[in-house]
């Protein structure tokens, strides 16, 4: 049986308005599957958060917090993101900042739907 798989997916954040600019201008990002033990804790984490309170952000902050490693292990390439000086901004930046609790928020998100099972496993 052939089953197409790919360990990496690209995705363009829409944090801040990120996929409306020119392409020139975006944030990219390449993301490495999550890894099953990291997923179903990660989905579990975001269920939790979304029954307590309907997931605000009182409620997804210890989601952010216990899985925020998970951005610099599976963004394997992050593009378009500078400090104000032109420095380009680090994986290891976005977790330690709450400027960009949103966006890492996004990357974890988006990590938990890439790497779920698709197609007709789902169904049975």
């Amino acid at each position: 049986m052939k089953i197409e798989f790919s360990n990496t997916v690209s995705f363009v954040p829409t944090w801040n308005g990120n996929d409306k600019l020119p392409p020139k201008e975006q944030i990219k990002t390449e993301l490495k599957v999550l890894q099953m033990g990291s997923l179903l804790g990660l989905i579990e984490a975001f269920q939790k958060a979304q029954s307590e309170d309907g997931g605000s952000k009182q409620s997804i902050r210890p989601v952010v917090e216990e899985f925020k490693h998970l951005i610099p292990e599976h963004v394997v390439k992050l593009e378009g993101l500078y400090d104000g000086s032109g420095k380009a901004l680090t994986t290891e930046d976005i977790v330690s900042y709450p400027t960009f609790l949103n966006l890492t928020l996004e990357l974890l998100m988006k990590l938990a739907e890439v790497s779920s099972p698709i197609g007709e496993d789902e169904k049975n």
